[in-house]
């Protein structure tokens, strides 16, 4: 482009804007469902009364998502439904355990061999596996 040739200016107008910006964005219907809904309507919609109909449906049908939704709500609402739930993600106490295995003939007092079992100790201490774990489960 010459110097002396001018830039056309790129005009912005708001009908122009609109039509881009409804071809850009992808909406659907519950796009924003539940955008506009007061503290009262999400406070109910998180502790749901289930009827016992409602609930083996739920059990039997296999629907991962129902069946995480319906678990998170007796946990948030009910103190013995979660106590049970934290009793057993945290009944098993995790330990990391380290077996040496010299090759044949090497002795575990050999000093190189001592260094990386103890080098191997300190990783499996650090990595906290109890804590780790019990978060894990």
């Amino acid at each position: 482009m010459a110097e002396n040739e001018s830039k056309v200016p790129y005009k912005f107008d708001l009908s122009s804007f609109s039509r881009a910006k409804d071809k850009m964005i992808a909406t659907n219907d519950t796009a924003y469902n539940g955008y506009r809904r007061t503290l009262r309507e999400r406070l109910e919609s998180i502790h749901r009364e289930y009827t016992p109909e409602e609930v083996a449906r739920i059990i039997d049908s296999g629907s991962l998502i129902e069946q995480q939704r319906l678990s998170r709500n007796y946990f948030y609402k009910d103190g013995y439904y979660k106590h049970i739930v934290t009793h057993y993600a945290t009944l098993l106490k995790y330990m990391g355990l380290l077996i040496p295995n010299p090759s044949a003939g090497k002795n575990l007092s050999t000093p190189h061999i001592q260094k990386r079992y103890f080098s191997a100790i300190d990783l499996v201490e650090a990595m906290h596996l109890p804590t780790w774990l019990t978060n894990c489960a």
